[in-house]
């Protein structure tokens, strides 16, 4: 049997449930979802192995080829509610990344939302709201411990080259840049990838020891040497991607991160926050803003709000990833700046109805401008090659 065990540190609070959002509960097919997101945006290529891998709901094409084995027993989860304070300071704080995770930003949001419907009466309330029953979370502090059996394509073969690089890229990317869970690109749910060991397959091991894990690492300088290091080998199993269809992993992609560390994941997060919000703040970038993200709204003082959409897109992702990693004793902010389609015109609505459109602005040049923005800002850091 082929078999990965793999062991994830959990940095930043984990916001990831089922139906019910005050219940945190971490499930199989967000880890699934989640490594199948960083095997694409590695491969070049993705379309050979990912249905075979992954699985398919389309006729003919079945389930993935592996299982995703648990730990569940060992974690501890949390409920945000009024009463915790020291939690509700700290997301107070990160307010601009957090905005949606404290009680009653549900109902704040949907009341600003042009298709909602009706706002919510001031002051009215609503049973089991967020306010009165709080929401989940994975504390941070804590492993997530869970294991991948790899099934061969045929019983008493080896599984092919391709199909251990992908399993094994994809881990590593979700344990160095990715997270796990709400606002994932805004730094809560991050993992850092601890330990992992792969016993069945001997050449499949060797690739993995050729991957440095860099959780662990003594200083930000060494982190990110072994993160530079190891995402070139991956690089080296797939070759360069050409083409930003969906988010990705090429030769514009940067990596930054602060020079000055902190002593708790908030202050270091709040440092990552402040230095996003400076960017798309200035009055050189308020309007190239809307390339870090789609659909937005905006609203000037005294006047209606306006939302900016996608034209033929139902959303755009920011292409900006923040995380917070930890070396030696100390936090520090990372930004992982990658590539991503983005429509070519972007409509401006009121109230729900359409006000106007005009040409998308230049990402590349603005997530260009951003990176040097981070420079100024004392980062460290530049292109992944």
């Amino acid at each position: 049997m082929e078999l990965l065990e793999v062991t994830y540190r959990i940095q930043t609070p984990l916001f990831l449930g089922g139906v019910d959002p005050h219940q945190a509960e971490m499930r199989v097919p967000s880890i699934k979802g989640a490594l199948r997101f960083w095997y694409r945006a590695v491969d070049p290529a993705y379309t050979r192995m990912e249905e075979d891998l992954f699985g398919s709901a389309q006729a003919g094409k079945g389930q993935s080829r592996f299982l995703i084995r648990m730990e569940t027993s060992s974690l501890k989860s949390d409920v945000i509610r009024k009463k915790d304070k020291q939690m509700l300071e700290k997301l107070k704080k990160l307010s601009y990344l957090s905005f949606f995770l404290t009680p009653n930003s549900k109902e704040k949001k949907a009341s600003l939302t042009p298709h909602s419907g009706k706002k919510k009466k001031k002051g009215s309330r609503t049973p089991n709201s967020e306010e009165e029953q709080g929401r989940g979370y994975l504390a941070p502090k804590q492993d997530l411990k869970f294991s991948i059996v790899l099934r061969p394509p045929v019983k008493g073969e080896e599984n092919p080259p391709e199909a251990w690089h992908s399993v094994l890229a994809s881990v590593w990317l979700l344990g160095h840049i990715g997270g796990l869970g709400s606002r994932s690109r805004r730094g809560f749910g991050t993992v850092a990838l601890k330990s992992w060991k792969l016993t069945g397959n001997d050449q499949a091991d060797q690739w993995l020891r050729e991957l440095p894990i860099a959780h662990g690492a003594e200083s930000m300088e060494k982190w990110y040497q072994r993160w530079l290091e190891g995402l070139s080998r991956i690089q080296s199993w797939f070759g360069d991607v050409s083409k930003a269809d969906h988010t990705v992993i090429d030769r514009q992609a940067s990596f930054f991160y602060g020079a000055q560390g902190y002593g708790c994941w908030d202050q270091a997060l709040f440092e990552a926050a402040k230095d996003l919000k400076y960017f798309r703040k200035e009055p050189s970038h308020s309007c190239d803003r809307i390339a870090l993200g789609l659909p937005m709204i905006s609203q000037k003082r005294h006047e209606p709000e306006i939302e900016y959409k996608p034209i033929d897109f139902e959303r755009v992702a920011s292409p900006v990833w923040i995380r917070v990693v930890q070396a030696g004793d100390k936090f520090y902010p990372v930004f992982a700046i990658l590539s991503a389609p983005y429509p070519s015109q972007v409509e401006t609505k009121r109230e729900g109805k359409r006000i106007g459109k005009f040409p998308a602005p230049d990402v590349s040049s603005i997530l260009r401008q951003f990176a040097d923005h981070l420079r100024q800002r004392q980062y460290q850091g530049e292109g992944g090659q």
